[in-house]
């Protein structure tokens, strides 16, 4: 029934107005999160975010977001943040039409290339990204976040940076470049009361740097890899 339906399937850029369809098609795709409209309409409203939706019969089936991020050493990265296909539209090849609209958004922010950061075990996206032209990397990271923020001042050492972000889910920072506790409670310390997160990639290998995560506060959440996509 719903592919033959998929001829009145609407694909477009999405809107600030767009939240509350966005909102409907997040909620049963991560039923787990907790996730409101005014947090999606903000990330809407920045000038660094592309997003695109799918639409049939006036609701969202699915969508994609992503926005722009400069590295450290000045490279300018698109992060293929979110893509949602609400679970009775899968397989339908709504994703990959997502993928290429919103990487097509993304040459208007000129990035160098665009990334998604994929859990190990998430083989469905990995399909889905493969299919896309975005290439796995090999070393696989740990992902580590803290949401608590301390009132204590630390800076960020010389050579660790707070790259902030705006997402449908958060606000926050991403802790790069050298990595220590100092650096890592300076995250935290850069956070709100207002739901804040702050978020840290450690390689396999650096199990020192693990246990420094772990040591200042921070939760594990899940083994991941880097995609890679260039134009």
């Amino acid at each position: 029934m719903i592919s033959s339906l998929k001829n009145f399937l609407t694909i477009r850029p999405a809107q600030a107005e767009d939240a509350a369809l966005i909102l409907g098609a997040y909620r049963p795709v991560w039923p787990e999160e907790v996730v409101d409209q005014a947090q999606i309409q903000a990330a809407l409203q920045d000038p660094s975010h592309a997003t695109v939706i799918a639409l049939w019969g006036g609701k969202a089936v699915g969508f994609a977001d992503g926005f722009l991020t400069v590295s450290p050493d000045g490279v300018r990265r698109w992060e293929f943040d979110l893509l949602g296909i609400i679970p009775e539209w899968r397989g339908q090849g709504i994703a990959g039409q997502l993928i290429q609209t919103n990487l097509a958004q993304a040459t208007a922010f000129h990035p160098q290339f665009a990334r998604a950061l994929i859990r190990l075990e998430n083989i469905a996206s990995q399909r889905v990204f493969a299919s896309a032209g975005f290439l796995e990397q090999p070393a696989v990271y740990y992902l580590y976040v803290a949401r608590l923020p301390v009132k204590s001042h630390f800076a960020a050492p010389l050579g660790a940076t707070l790259v902030p972000v705006q997402t449908f889910a958060y606000n926050g920072f991403w802790l790069e470049g050298y990595l220590t506790e100092e650096a890592l409670w300076a995250a935290r310390a850069a956070l709100t009361e207002t739901g804040d997160l702050a978020g840290v990639l450690i390689h396999a290998k650096r199990a020192s740097d693990r246990r420094a995560a772990v040591a200042s506060g921070y939760d594990l959440v899940g083994a991941y890899r880097w995609w890679h996509y260039c134009w």
